[in-house]
């Protein structure tokens, strides 16, 4: 009897040992469902705080920007400033505007050296002298001086253009030819419209001139 009282009393035991091990997962898969549910809130929070934090930070990185924008806007314009001043190389607005006065003649007296410029400077001058002669008007003395200044001006300007081309290249090319043409062509149209209005201001003067003869 005291056998059999020992033997159930194992059984027992060993029973009770495989309810706690079959209860022990249970038990952990319930922890770990709890820990799975709170994970998402504890991700949230963290998430708003990171939000946050975030914006703070851009907030205090905007505000740095927009302050460094305007110190680097104002440093541009000083650098501009100085580098300005560095190319006049210190001198006054004076001078500045002197000095391009100055190209500007060396300009004309450049052109001056071309033969079409001679024969339009001859032509200015007798148009002049026959004006004087004749007594011509105030306006049609500021007609002549126009189509002065367009024809001579326009005569610089085909000079600069002969003067370009044959600094970019020295063979015969199309495109080349079809520049100095046309800046050719456009003073060649200036002077025959000078021509045709000194014709029409002249030619009933210089009747009149021999008719009172």
């Amino acid at each position: 009897m005291a056998e059999t009282e020992q033997k159930t009393a194992e059984r027992e035991q060993m029973s009770a040992e495989g309810q706690d091990i079959r209860q022990e997962p249970a038990e952990k898969k319930a922890a770990r469902q709890r820990s799975a549910e709170q994970k998402p809130a504890k991700q949230k929070s963290a998430k708003k705080k990171y939000d946050r934090a975030s914006e703070s930070a851009g907030q205090k990185k905007g505000g740095k920007s927009r302050s460094g924008g305007s110190s680097k806007a104002s440093g541009n314009a000083a650098r501009s400033k100085k580098r300005a001043a560095v190319r006049r190389g210190g001198k006054s607005t004076s001078q500045t505007i002197a000095k391009s006065f100055g190209h500007a003649f060396d300009g004309i007296l450049f052109g001056l050296d071309e033969r079409n410029m001679k024969i339009h400077c001859t032509m200015a001058v007798l148009v002049v002298f026959f004006g004087l002669v004749l007594h011509i008007s105030v306006s049609e003395w500021c007609t002549c001086f126009g189509l002065f200044g367009l024809v001579m001006g326009l005569e610089l300007v085909n000079t600069a253009i002969e003067a370009v081309v044959d600094l970019v290249t020295d063979e015969f090319k199309p495109l080349a030819k079809r520049a100095k043409d046309a800046a050719a062509g456009a003073v060649l149209i200036a002077a025959i419209m000078a021509a045709v209005a000194g014709l029409i201001i002249f030619i009933p003067r210089f009747l009149y001139l021999i008719r009172s003869i």
